[in-house]
């Protein structure tokens, strides 16, 4: 019994656990540069979409909304580091019409956690070639 969802089960899972809080171990794919936004109420905000990839699946949205989980993300390295995201927010997005997930104030990240899962996980990154995967950009 895992306390995560892969990728893949989130994927596959879709509108049932749409607007649940789950826990996900995956690598980083790539980091994207944080953008300026604006609340609905006129706040301005800072977005950082972070792609994940586990064995099972090529890329998946993490969008950062956090400041210091923003500097956090700015310090991973694709394809090097592994995270485990507890209380993350999963949703179906309609706009990309896939699930995304986002981090709330709940979200707790650590950074290369010391499990089994994650050691397999690192392995199998290193013997992917990226450069020749489909990035799932639009």
């Amino acid at each position: 019994s895992n306390d995560y969802y892969t990728l893949t089960d989130i994927l596959s899972n879709g509108m049932t656990i749409d607007g649940s809080h789950v826990n996900i171990l995956a690598v980083i794919r790539s980091v994207g540069a944080p953008k300026d936004m604006t609340s609905k109420t006129g706040k301005p905000l800072k977005k950082c979409e972070v792609k994940l990839m586990d064995d099972g699946c090529n890329s998946f949205s993490l969008l950062i909304w956090d400041t210091e989980l923003i500097d956090l993300a700015l310090s991973w390295t694709p394809k090097e580091n592994i995270i485990f995201a507890v209380d993350v927010k999963v949703g179906f997005d309609q706009y990309r019409n896939t699930m995304t997930a986002s981090c709330t104030s709940k979200t707790i990240v650590t950074t290369n956690p010391d499990c089994p899962e994650a050691h397999h996980l690192y392995q199998y990154t290193q013997s992917v070639d990226l450069d020749n995967q489909d990035d799932g950009w639009e």
